[in-house]
């Protein structure tokens, strides 16, 4: 996910503009520079901040690499404690949930509340980060046997499904619509030929 360096809360407006004077203006961006312990320092030392600050927007960085992870929802992740993807992988899916209902509500924060299933999308996205795989959409329909109580994870597991199925039929369409502009835009051929001199199919000749 490509996001902007504005989506970061906590981002300071000095700061941003020295990470854009490096070249970073994207959270995927500021992961590249930001991989180890040394980078970190190299970073905080270059833009004028310090190792704290720098690994703190590093970790909302990577919490938004989940699908439906913006700056708001990364916010409020960091708020209940979950503060990057390695902790997530270790979050009970209706626990993390029930904590960001309760702040939601406690802040009274405008800003929808994630569902469970979106929860749970995001621990087994989180799981599939921290390995080092790809999260491909279709591990989702198994994502909701986290879940313990039984009518929840029947409900997570249709929503989920759902959500995977209109990605692939949105992916198909692309695909679709894409193949076909690759064809108009095929060039017909010059009847002409290459000399300029129009070139008459040759007639079939029967056996007599």
């Amino acid at each position: 996910m490509h996001d902007s360096m504005s989506n970061l809360k906590e981002l300071q407006p000095e700061v941003k503009t020295k990470l854009a004077s490096q070249g970073i203006r994207t959270t995927t961006q500021l992961l590249e520079h930001t991989g180890t312990q040394k980078q970190c320092a190299e970073l905080a030392h270059e833009v004028g901040t310090t190792l704290v600050a720098i690994k703190e927007l590093a970790n909302r960085a990577d919490l938004m690499r989940l699908h439906g992870v913006g700056g708001n929802f990364s916010n409020r992740l960091v708020e209940v404690g979950v503060t990057s993807c390695r902790e997530l992988q270790h979050c009970i899916p209706e626990k993390l949930h029930t904590q960001l209902e309760k702040i939601s509500i406690d802040k009274q924060i405008g800003h929808r509340v994630p569902t469970l299933a979106q929860t749970t999308q995001w621990i087994i996205e989180a799981k599939a980060l921290a390995a080092g795989k790809s999260t491909d959409r279709q591990v989702y329909q198994n994502t909701a046997d986290l879940l313990v109580d039984e009518k929840a994870r029947a409900s997570a597991a249709d929503q989920l499904l759902s959500s995977a199925e209109a990605e692939a039929e949105k992916q198909r369409l692309s695909t679709e619509k894409q193949a076909a502009k690759d064809a108009l835009s095929v060039p017909n051929p010059d009847p002409r030929g290459i000399h300029g001199f129009y070139i008459h199919p040759k007639k079939s000749t029967s056996m007599g």
